[in-house]
Parts: C-alpha cells; structure tokens; sequence
C-alpha cells in the first residue's frame, strides 16, 4: 500500500508549500523518478493547480479532502486519479504534515501507468 502514498511536510515561509519526504514507487513510476523537494517543482504543470488547491484546501480546512481528476493514459483510456489528502497536527491549530495516497482506476480495464506523459513547463 505505500508505493501509492505520499508524505509532504507543510512550510509556510513563502505561502504554503509541501516539502516531499516520501514518493512511493508507484507515484514516482507514474510522475518521475524525482524524490525531493516541493510538491509545486515537481508536479507536470497540466495538473499543479487542481493537486495543490486539494492540498491547501486540507491544510486551510483541517479536513480530508478527496478528489477525482479525469486524465488518459498514453493508449488513449479513460482514467480517474483519486487523491486522499489527509491533514495532520500536533497542536490542533495548524496542519504540519500531510499524508496523500493516489490510486489511478480506469473503467476500461488495465492501464498503462507506469509511461504517463508528463507535461513540461
């Protein structure tokens, strides 16, 4: 189950950000082999906004937060990315750490998650 999660610390010295401390093998076969550093570096840009409004949204609410992103897979299918943010703290007033898992699901069958392409800046 942890090669589908991620571990991101929250900082807050340029506005929220989420430093990456854990990529599991499925999301970095799927997004890049890339391990370190912010969340906003590293995500292609087709889908930066809508993954980090989720994130925000988490820290901001301190509630989970799911989402469902439609994309396709290099054959051309249909594909859900359900993501589950989970917000955590130790103090109860602000969010330090967020756990996510990201599960692809396509309707059609099995896909090809290991080559999706990634959209440069």
């Amino acid at each position: 189950m942890a090669e589908s999660l991620m571990f991101c610390d929250v900082t807050t010295e340029d506005g929220i950000r989420f430093l990456i401390r854990f990529r599991g093998v499925r999301i970095a076969e799927t997004f890049g082999p890339q391990q370190a550093g912010y969340l906003d570096d590293l995500l292609p840009a087709v889908i930066r906004d809508e993954t980090l409004a989720a994130y925000r949204k988490a820290v901001e609410s301190k509630h989970p937060v799911f989402t469902i992103a439609e994309t396709r897979d290099p054959a051309g299918k249909p594909v859900n990315l359900e993501r589950l943010v989970l917000p955590f703290t130790r103090d109860g007033s602000s969010v330090e750490r967020i756990l996510a898992s990201l599960e692809m699901v396509s309707i059609e069958g099995a896909l090809d998650a290991d080559h999706f392409e990634r959209s440069e800046d």
